[in-house]
């Protein structure tokens, strides 16, 4: 690949934007404008950094979950071994769809009484909860209005 490499850009950009753009800005909204935009490139540096080990984490969680509570998703250690970005997102959209499926048969069953579905149910919502954390660390620092 030819230099420099997307996440050097970025890493660039956001330092001019911080070191020689913010402090010039002297209106109010052109800095909150501008703020989003190092927050926005901030989050982007994150995921080119943290989405590759996220989503592997992420499919592993899904699977093991759905294997424990008796709902296998016919994904393999191979699979969940994928090195590149596409394959690891594809992986992960197939098992998020499966995720999906298997909340709605739970709730239903749940509906209909079924004790032993809403245990399993629990066991899907803390693997949400979970999912949620991981999401949460992409986030970055936050919005970093009018500083």
């Amino acid at each position: 690949m030819v230099r420099p490499y997307p996440e050097d850009v970025l890493r660039d950009v956001r330092a001019t934007l911080e070191n020689v753009v913010e402090p010039a800005v002297e209106d109010s909204y052109a800095r909150e404008q501008l703020g989003l935009a190092i927050s926005l490139i901030e989050h982007v540096q994150l995921r080119i950094e943290q989405e590759p080990a996220m989503l592997r984490e992420d499919s592993r969680d899904i699977v093991e979950t759905l294997d424990r509570i008796g709902l296998p998703t016919g994904v393999g250690q191979a699979e969940l071994a994928e090195q590149d970005l596409a394959s690891l997102r594809a992986v992960n959209d197939r098992l998020t769809r499966s995720l999906q499926e298997a909340v709605r048969e739970l709730e239903s069953a749940v509906s209909a009484g079924d004790t032993d579905a809403s245990e399993r149910l629990q066991a899907v919502r803390a693997l949400v909860r979970r999912q949620l954390d991981r999401q949460r660390k992409m986030l970055g620092r936050g919005y970093r209005a009018g500083t």
